[in-house]
């Protein structure tokens, strides 16, 4: 038995058969257009398959040493785009890309203000039945947390 044999949880066949019937066997990794990743399992992206965009556009309240803003430098700036960030990624799926990051610099309490962005794509969604079949680089899901929380950590 191999190293990930034994690591590996056991498949229930017929979930795999599930899996098999809808997905191919190939998985496609994307690594957001800010770099250019080189190793010997990844290499020679397209940038524009995977793109990464800013909320805040290059404005970052913190500013801190080892970033100095740089990191949003390149990404795509919804600040200045005509348009909510649903309209950004669906006219950024017409021209190919696959998939979206979406980020942007920190307010004074070092956070990234992306629920709004949330809401309208929601909101967006929901007016449209067919949006999230022919935006693929838009769809947002609702996804429970890691780990159950306590009464402790519950807000």
């Amino acid at each position: 038995m191999t190293d990930l044999e034994l690591l590996a949880p056991a498949i229930d066949p017929a979930c795999l058969a599930l899996r098999r019937a809808n997905f191919p066997d190939t998985i496609r990794f994307h690594a957001p257009g800010l770099k250019r990743y080189a190793t010997s399992e990844y290499s020679a992206h397209d940038a524009s398959e995977f793109v990464s965009i800013s909320v805040t556009g290059s404005a970052c309240a913190l500013r801190c040493e080892h970033c100095a803003m740089k990191v949003l430098e390149p990404m795509d700036d919804l600040t200045r785009f005509q348009g909510s960030i649903y309209d950004m990624c669906a006219q950024l799926a017409r021209r190919g890309a696959r998939g979206v990051l979406v980020s942007g610099g920190c307010d004074a309490h070092g956070r990234v203000p992306l629920l709004e962005h949330v809401r309208v794509s929601r909101a967006r969604e929901k007016s449209s039945a067919s949006s999230s079949a022919s935006i693929p680089a838009c769809r947002t899901r609702r996804r429970a947390p890691a780990w159950p929380r306590s009464a402790s950590t519950a807000r």
